[in-house]
């Protein structure tokens, strides 16, 4: 990148990240133990499940698994 062609600008706040919804907190929230989901990837899996351990969901002390149930699908539960 040239310095030229960077815009300088003043007064944009940072977000604040406390507040900033991730992708899968709007699933996560609405989920009660016992629910499942179907996602149609493995990359899309290996996500969630690294979102899981890392995520909020951990700490709140949710748990989830996930298991193949097709070709390229893998289903998400809620099981705790």
């Amino acid at each position: 990148m040239e310095p030229s062609n960077v815009k300088i600008e003043k007064g944009i706040p940072v977000p604040d990240k406390h507040f900033t919804k991730r992708k899968y907190d709007v699933i996560f929230d609405q989920m009660e133990i016992g629910d499942s989901f179907v996602v149609e990837n493995e990359v899309e899996r290996q996500r969630i499940v690294a979102y899981c351990y890392a995520g909020r969901h951990k700490k709140l002390g949710e748990r989830y698994c996930s298991r193949k149930v097709g070709d390229n699908q893998y289903r998400v539960w809620r099981i705790e």
